[in-house]
């Protein structure tokens, strides 16, 4: 019952990561990125180079620092 639960889940979880790919601004993927990777970390402290922050929604470096301007 476990494993037709995670199944389920994560196959939830990759469908709303191909939306997200396709139909929102590199800000909207940055923002759920980020709340994924705090979710796994359990901490509120996000250690992560330019260059992870890149390959995690697949766009140019350039990209992630407009995204992150405030």
């Amino acid at each position: 019952m476990a494993l037709l639960r995670f199944t389920h889940v994560f196959m939830l979880q990759m469908g709303r990561t191909i939306v997200s790919s396709l139909a929102h601004s590199i800000d909207r993927r940055m923002a759920r990125w980020i709340l994924l990777y705090h979710d796994r970390v359990q901490a509120d402290e996000i250690c992560m180079t330019h260059e992870e922050s890149r390959l995690m929604p697949g766009v140019r470096r350039s990209s992630v620092s407009d995204a992150l301007q405030p």
